[in-house]
């Protein structure tokens, strides 16, 4: 190996430290040649520097051989170990400071003023800028020095006049050439006190010089140190705003209202909040290290949680609503979305799941459909749900070839009790029956409340008709008992209409229209009875439909009109009176009696508005008669229990007492004891109010009812009307004489008038006479006449 002195050393300095190796190579195979690499960071930045050295004898590497920037050459003054140290400061000072020219200049016009020196200039060698390491000066006086010296970079040389020489001194840092003064002097400049100046000279350029390279070296470490403290503030800095974002994250997370629980790829949990602790019941050491098996119900479908799986492993977000079971074992629904997280490499790690508890939500949302399709009174399913029902029951039905029977039932009466005592005691009445339905019949079929008093059953898959029947059979038993409400006892019936699928409907809302038209014959028939849906019954229905149209347009057609029944007086058999009796009269001049629309009349409350004119008629044709000077003729007006129970009645008839009063004494009304027991108490005060209105009070069709002996003296009643169905048993020697004498005999200890009708004949009259009745109405005294027939028989008798 070739000594230092006599290695040449190539300075390489490499920018991109990945590309060093790849550079370095060429070097590395050449033989006779060395690598010194190491790593700097002149301005902050990493970078690669190397020095490559070479013997003198072997041939330099093919990137040496050729023009490269950056590649310098040197002669080494030392050996590979010293070259190393140097490298970072070498490289640094290649770089460029650029105060060493003007220290360089400072010192060059100093020199000029040494006497004998006529031209100075001072050459650096840009190859070898080292850190200032002064141990010492040696200078070279020679004038041939100079010429051994690397070319300057700066040229041409120094001019020479023929009186001067040429002298040099060397740069020396560390005993490494860093440079050279050049001077043109005079002769007499060589001599030895002159040239003692000149070193001493020399060495302070070379001290400026390492106190400017070392003030530059001071500043670059100072820059780089501000440089990369400024770097590391803004990567503190970044990093505490980082790990702040990173700890409101978590915060929000930790304090977050829905549950949230992180698993790795294995499904294993590694973190819950306290909201997953909260929902779950599982705290947090119970549920990290477990997976999320530990909340599964059984109440979702075989391949749900497999079809979960494969959707988060392919990377998809998975939402849908689970029923999870907590730690205590209550069933919960929850919202979840689970999320799958990828790292910088695109590879799944973690699964994140969010969930919210809907379990309240589901909830209220149930019990809204629940209130949507059940009866809020009775808890019954309604109409709506009950039509569904029954069209899924005829469905199924029919592909098994089974019959079902719809049952439509109401409470006969029960209106009257809803009017008299008011809507809350009929909606009682209503659940205490609906509650009976559930307890005893609940099981056999399905119950709904179609509306106020109307249920509806079905009865599927039943044999015959017949099972239908048994069943309508129970209803009737349930009613066998009597209501009871606020102390007060209602015997109540039931009605029932059936109708049968498939052959009478194949859907709900045709069976439950001619279970109606079943059940309106029930009603037809007095009730408390139940009847089957028959192909008439529309064609009956049509024609009370029309029936009840045409019904309502007679009083606007002036179709309505009053007959009028004489009484007589059995002691003076005198005409003392008359009953009011309505008839509908038809287009073709036919009479339809009471019996043909007034059952309608009460039905669809027309009754109120007829009512309101019969009296007024009545009271009219009082005031003709008594213009006619047939004055004092009482008029027995009939009242229904739907008039009756109108709260309008008082202030109706003090409005046609004032437009009459020559009436006022010889109205009486006529009531039927049902009517009146309805309601006892609430009769009694109406009863009064009546009474000292100054109008007669009677009670129609005495005997056919029940009554209250205690109430009825309670009551403000004037006369007692014996029902025709006694007084036309009287002529066949039955038990009808028995209770008229009764009657007769009561009503005389009440201090009441009685009144016998139906009287038709002779003997009948001879029997009432025995028995001491006051007045006989009948075909035997008259028929119903028109006003003026009553006119001319009052006339005559006088």
């Amino acid at each position: 190996m070739s000594r230092p002195t006599d290695e040449a050393i190539r300075v390489i300095i490499l920018m991109d430290p990945d590309d060093c190796g790849r550079k370095l190579a060429p070097f590395l195979r050449e033989p006779g040649t060395r690598v010194i690499r190491t790593s700097i960071a002149p301005t902050g930045v990493r970078r690669e520097g190397a020095l490559v050295v070479v013997a003198r004898g072997a041939r330099p590497p093919p990137l040496l051989r050729r023009s490269h920037p950056g590649l310098s050459s040197l002669r080494a003054r030392h050996g590979s170990r010293a070259v190393l140290r140097a490298l970072p400061a070498l490289i640094t000072d290649l770089l460029g400071i650029e105060g060493e020219e003007r220290v360089a200049r400072a010192a060059k016009a100093a020199l000029l003023r040494f006497p004998g020196v006529h031209a100075a200039r001072i050459v650096l060698y840009p190859e070898h800028r080292t850190a200032p390491r002064r141990e010492g000066f040696p200078s070279v006086a020679d004038t041939q020095r100079a010429g051994r010296l690397r070319r300057p970079r700066r040229s041409p040389p120094l001019p020479l006049a023929p009186d001067q020489q040429r002298a040099a001194l060397s740069l020396m840092d560390d005993r490494h050439i860093i440079g050279f003064i050049e001077l043109a002097v005079s002769q007499e400049a060589l001599a030895p006190p002159v040239r003692t100046a000149l070193l001493a000279a020399g060495r302070s350029v070379t001290s400026a010089l390492e106190r400017e390279r070392s003030r530059a070296h001071l500043q670059r470490l100072h820059f780089l140190h501000s440089h990369r403290t400024a770097e590391l503030s803004a990567e503190i800095a970044e990093r505490q705003r980082t790990e702040q974002e990173l700890r409101r994250f978590l915060i929000a997370i930790e304090q977050s209202g829905d549950s949230v629980f992180i698993t790795d790829t294995r499904g294993v949990i590694r973190y819950v909040n306290k909201a997953f602790e909260a929902i779950t019941g599982y705290a947090r050491e119970e549920a990290i290290g477990r997976t999320p098996r530990i909340l599964r119900s059984g109440r979702h479908p075989k391949g749900f949680y497999g079809d979960l799986w494969r959707a988060i492993r392919a990377g998809s977000v998975y939402r849908d609503l689970f029923i999870n079971r907590r730690k205590d074992g209550a069933l919960y629904y929850e919202q979840s979305t689970i999320t799958p997280l990828r790292d910088d490499s695109g590879a799944i790690t973690y699964f994140v799941s969010t969930g919210k508890d809907m379990t309240e939500h589901i909830a209220t949302e149930e019990r809204i459909n629940h209130l949507a399709h059940h009866d809020p009174l009775t808890n019954l399913p309604t109409r709506v749900l009950f039509s569904e029902q029954v069209d899924q029951a005829v469905a199924a039905g029919q592909d098994q070839g089974e019959i079902l029977a719809i049952l439509l039932f109401d409470l006969d009466r029960f209106q009257r009790v809803n009017d008299t005592f008011g809507p809350l005691v009929g909606d009682r009445i209503v659940q205490e029956f609906a509650e009976r339905l559930r307890l005893k019949l609940g099981k056999k079929a399905l119950i709904a409340r179609l509306g106020g008093d109307e249920f509806a059953a079905l009865l599927s898959g039943i044999e015959s008709g017949q099972e239908a029947s048994v069943f309508a059979d129970h209803l009737g038993a349930l009613v066998a008992d009597p209501f009871a409400v606020d102390d007060h006892e209602f015997f109540l019936t039931v009605s029932v209409g059936i109708s049968l699928a498939p052959a009478d409907g194949t859907d709900a809302e045709t069976l439950l229209k001619n279970a109606g038209s079943a059940l309106d014959r029930a009603k037809l028939r007095g009730g408390s009875a139940h009847e089957f849906y028959t192909a008439d019954m529309n064609s009956k229905a049509l024609e009370r439909l029309t029936l009840e149209s045409r019904l309502r347009r007679a009083l606007e057609r002036d179709e309505l009109c009053l007959l009028y029944q004489p009484q007589r007086d059995m002691a003076t058999n005198r005409i003392l009176g008359v009953e009011a009796l309505m008839r509908w009269q038809q287009p073709d001049g036919t009479l339809v009696g009471p019996g043909g629309f007034i059952a309608l009349l009460e039905e669809t409350g027309l009754i109120v508005p007829v009512g309101e004119w019969a009296l007024q008629t009545a009271l009219a044709q009082t005031e003709a008669w008594r213009d006619e000077g047939l004055a004092g003729i009482r008029m027995s007006v009939n009242i229904s229990g739907r008039q009756f129970r109108h709260r309008a009645l008082l202030a109706v008839l003090a409005d046609i007492l004032d437009r009459w009063p020559h009436a006022e004494g010889l109205l009486e009304l006529e009531l039927t004891e049902s009517v009146l027991m309805e309601s006892a108490q609430g009769a009694v005060n109406m009863l009064e109010a009546l009474s000292d209105m100054g109008i007669r009070l009677a009670v129609d069709d005495f005997g056919t009812g029940y009554s209250s002996l205690s109430y009825l003296k309670r009551f403000p009643l004037n006369a007692l009307k014996i029902d025709q169905s006694f007084v036309a048993d009287l002529a066949r020697h039955g038990d009808g004489g028995a209770i008229t004498s009764a009657i007769i005999t009561l009503g005389h200890e009440l201090g009441l008038d009685v009144v016998a009708e139906g009287v038709e004949t002779e003997d009948q009259l001879a029997f009432l006479r025995r028995q001491h009745c006051d007045v006989v109405q009948g075909y035997l005294v008259a028929r119903p006449l028109s006003a003026a027939g009553v006119s001319d028989m009052l006339r005559h008798q006088t």
